[in-house]
């Protein structure tokens, strides 16, 4: 009976044991997941930011996303404070962040084709991140609505600026036709974005009537029609 009732322990002891192990591989699977799904999107933040290296952007854009980085790789220390290689991102992050500076203008930067299709991309991926609200740090409504019209009117106005020097270069060059389509491209951009912006409406002006003095000039008539509004 003593036997039996020793056994009966054992395999009691066995079952609570295996239980407990159960749940702590449960666990670690589950915090190893955790760890992975916020690396992840650590990796999408850092490519933005790499997509944005070296191109004029506004600070508090790029500070909005290390404030982001470092608030998941600090989730993750709490998480799991051995994570290998987790203090050197916090101290790389951290220390980019303190060195950000002001924004250059954009009317003092020219820009290749390669780097406005980064910026455009870059600032396209900000805004929708804004829009979802898919920051993790808090960003208060007025900061948002503020921050989504500034990189909305600086990604106008480097589609604007580019597109606008590649059609005078090729104006002067005498390739008509290239510098129709470089008008039409930023012409139809502020169109669709609709703000009711005193700058964008005087960019607007501007390249709506390059666009039709190009177009004049191609056929060989005057151009009589007044210039569109962004609105229209």
């Amino acid at each position: 009976m003593a036997l039996f009732w020793v056994l009966g322990g054992l395999l009691i002891l066995t079952l609570v044991l295996a239980s407990i192990a159960q749940r702590y591989h449960a666990y670690v699977e589950e915090r190893r997941r955790q760890i992975e799904r916020i690396l992840r999107r650590v990796e999408e933040l850092e490519a933005i930011l790499g997509q944005l290296q070296g191109l004029p952007v506004p600070a508090e854009a790029l500070l909005l996303l290390y404030r982001d980085i470092l608030a998941r790789l600090e989730v993750i220390r709490q998480v799991h404070p051995r994570q290998p290689g987790i203090a050197d991102r916090i101290a790389k992050a951290s220390g980019a962040q303190s060195t950000l500076g002001e924004s250059a203008p954009l009317i003092s930067v020219e820009l290749s084709e390669s780097e406005i299709d980064r910026l455009m991309r870059g600032l396209g991926q900000l805004l929708w991140m804004l829009q979802e609200r898919r920051f993790v740090v808090p960003v208060g409504e007025d900061e948002r609505e503020r921050m989504m019209q500034r990189l909305a009117l600086w990604r106008a106005e480097a589609h604007y600026r580019f597109h606008r020097r590649q059609a005078a270069d090729l104006m002067a060059r005498g390739q008509l036709h290239q510098a129709l389509w470089h008008c039409g491209q930023v012409r139809q951009f502020l169109r669709d974005l609709g703000t009711d912006n005193a700058s964008i409406r005087s960019w607007y002006q501007e390249i709506d009537e390059r666009y039709r003095t190009i177009s004049a000039e191609i056929s060989g008539q005057p151009s009589e029609s007044p210039p569109e509004s962004p609105s229209e």
